[in-house]
């Protein structure tokens, strides 16, 4: 989930003047929210930002903000010719691009 800025000037909230690209599809709106938004998005040590998106999961689910029943798949296609390539639904398709490789079939 993105920052959810309350005037949606940072175009979070899907809508016509986005094209309806904007994340924030539920339009929570907290400052707290958005400031460990804005420190997850900065962190640079692993360990301190997995805490603080833990803490923000934590929000949503405790407020009752997200209740995680629905899943929005997507269709993914990989090319014969390329290898180590492993598709999760927790995770963005190239999470693994380091250890993609053209097969020389």
């Amino acid at each position: 989930m993105e920052s959810t800025n309350d005037d949606d000037s940072d175009g979070a909230n899907p809508q016509k003047a986005n094209k309806w690209t904007g994340d924030n599809f539920s339009r929570y709106c907290n400052p707290e929210y958005d400031k460990l938004w804005t420190q997850a998005t900065t962190e640079i040590d692993p360990k301190k930002r997995q805490e603080i998106l833990i803490k923000m999961n934590d929000m949503l689910i405790n407020n009752t903000i997200v209740i995680p029943l629905v899943h929005r798949a997507d269709v993914q296609g990989v090319n014969q010719q390329l290898t180590g390539v492993d598709l999760t639904p927790w995770d963005l398709t190239v999470w693994n691009i380091k250890d993609w490789k053209k097969s020389s079939n």
